[in-house]
């Protein structure tokens, strides 16, 4: 009877001593990560979002970059390039609204330009990027999340965690263990096998309304800096006009 209890005594806190160490579930890594950007109401009341920033491209080079994502799925990429390698000053315009999107190329010295209109796959790809860009870590419609291990991130100990989106982006964001905040994440797309996978680093604090931002961003494709994004401004649900992510009138 005594070795009984002993064996129980002994099996209860071996289970105790597992639980205390046992991973956290990746819904459990995401509600702690979110407390890290903001208040839960704030995060949920965000239905735009516009970043202002400056793109750093190797050699220097720099070019201004603007953001702008609206509820549900819409989002403009725009870029205005005149030091890129070519020597020819560039307007860029991606955007979608969720139902169709487009690609617009604007040579500024001769006012030529190029519209192509999204493939299915494009317009997937995009609509996947204004959930995960926009989420704040949640888990994206119609996608899933899952826990896949801890993993070593800028010699930190992370908790490590896949986001599957709806139309076959994958992103496997790493969270520091001790701190729950995001140390870097990579970005693919599983029905894009030829992409080359990024790797995304964040760097500062940008508080916005009360919701914290990275300052900067940086690039990583094939594990070599690509460019950097600077944040110089950023605007928490300003009114964006649908018309800007429409396609554009010939």
């Amino acid at each position: 009877m005594h070795i009984t209890h002993a064996f129980f005594s002994i099996a209860c806190a071996c289970a105790s001593i597992v639980a205390a160490t046992a991973a956290p579930t990746a819904s459990e890594i995401i509600a702690r990560a979110r407390e890290k950007i903001g208040p839960e109401d704030k995060l949920k009341a965000v239905n735009s979002l516009v970043f202002e920033s400056k793109r750093i491209d190797k050699g220097d080079k720099t070019s201004f970059a603007q953001v702008e994502y609206k509820a549900p799925a819409k989002r403009r990429e725009y870029r205005l390039d005149r030091n890129n390698s070519s020597g020819v000053p560039t307007e860029i315009i991606i955007a979608s609204n969720g139902l169709e999107g487009y690609s617009k190329v604007v040579n500024l010295n001769t006012k030529d330009q190029r519209i192509r209109p999204f493939q299915a796959v494009q317009l997937r790809f995009n609509v996947d990027l204004f959930y995960a860009e926009t989420g704040f870590f949640s888990t994206p419609p119609g996608g899933s999340v899952a826990y896949v291990g801890e993993t070593k991130q800028k010699g930190k100990d992370a908790y490590s965690v896949e986001y599957k989106y709806a139309g076959g982006l994958i992103v496997l964001r790493h969270f520091d263990a001790q701190t729950y905040k995001l140390v870097a994440y990579e970005v693919y797309n599983a029905k894009m096998p030829t992409e080359t996978r990024l790797r995304i680093e964040e760097e500062g604090d940008k508080v916005v309304d009360g919701i914290h931002f990275p300052e900067k961003v940086t690039v990583f494709v094939g594990g070599e800096k690509s460019y950097t994004v600077e944040h110089t401004q950023i605007k928490v649900n300003s009114n964006i006009p649908d018309a800007a992510f429409a396609f554009p009138m010939p």
